[in-house]
């Protein structure tokens, strides 16, 4: 059903000198690297399932997820985004996703949208800061997101006993932002 396949091998033997017998000795390397299903939903219809793909990657040193849909009736796979960077997926339609991605031209994570699952998706929010977490509500998104922690400073004294981190609860109209893309 999922893209990755266990093996029964070593990746460093040849097609030869494999067998049904033959044990797959893991090493630390590929125990890392395995991938995994973190999250799931199904839409309305109830002939596609969405969900993320996490995996480590070794070069960057970080964990990334790819959004995955599974089509039921047809048994296919189809990736949906190029990146590892996906979190959070919604169906706001039989055919469509929202999820938040990471932004690489302002370096935060925003919502993107993915009409008829085609595409690189559209960007939907512009906030000055990353999106944590979003819900559909009504015709858009409420949405988490912290604002960057401000710098007061007192000649050489930075002042700290200001409460930071904190998120706040954003709305954004889903047409709107469709106008504004």
């Amino acid at each position: 059903m999922f893209p990755y396949k266990c093996f029964n091998y070593d990746m460093r033997m040849k097609k030869s000198e494999i067998s049904k017998d033959t044990k797959y000795k893991p090493a630390i390397r590929d125990m890392l690297t395995i991938p995994y299903v973190g999250y799931s939903t199904i839409n309305s219809s109830g002939n596609k399932v969405a969900y993320l793909m996490g995996e480590l990657n070794l070069k960057d040193n970080n964990w990334g997820a790819q959004c995955y849909i599974y089509d039921i009736e047809k048994k296919i796979n189809k990736k949906i985004t190029k990146d590892s960077n996906s979190s959070n997926i919604r169906w706001l339609d039989n055919d469509s996703l929202a999820m938040i991605k990471y932004n690489p031209s302002d370096g935060n994570r925003q919502i993107f949208i993915y009409d008829n699952l085609v595409g690189d998706g559209f960007q939907v929010t512009n906030h000055s800061s990353s999106i944590t977490n979003f819900e559909i509500f009504q015709d858009g998104f409420i949405f988490l997101s912290s604002e960057p922690p401000k710098q007061n400073n007192i000649g050489n004294f930075k002042h700290v006993e200001e409460e930071i981190g904190s998120s706040k609860l954003y709305y954004i109209n889903k047409e709107m932002a469709k106008k504004n893309r």
